[in-house]
């Protein structure tokens, strides 16, 4: 369904494998969302690298939320090289995560200067 824009699995513990397959979805573009929400979920750094890996090539995200996962400063670290390349995505949440303070606001300021 090409009308679905936004979708959100917030509270599902999907886990990274769950995040891996989502990134499946995203890589493919079907269907192109604009926003996809997924606080609480239980990703880590290895889902969070699927995700941004995915994101790198897609161009219709505009706002990404996980907050409240148990992200890592690897999956800080490959959400903040996604944002070297993606220019859709306007907005990320990662509060809440374990990624350092000092790559949090690096991953802030890069969005902030789009």
């Amino acid at each position: 369904n090409t009308s679905v824009t936004s979708l959100n699995i917030s509270y599902n513990a999907i886990g990274d494998d769950g995040a891996e397959l989502v990134a499946e979805l995203l890589r493919a573009g079907v269907p192109p969302l604009a926003r996809l929400t997924m606080n609480d979920c239980g990703i880590g750094g290895r889902g969070a690298k699927a995700i941004a890996d995915a994101l790198i090539g897609t161009k219709s995200l505009q706002t990404l939320e996980l907050m409240n996962n148990s992200i890592d400063s690897s999956g800080g670290e490959a959400l903040l090289e996604m944002l070297g390349s993606n220019r859709s995505l306007r907005q990320l949440s990662t509060s809440f995560n374990d990624i350092p303070d000092e790559l949090q606001a690096k991953i802030e300021k890069r969005l902030m200067m789009r």
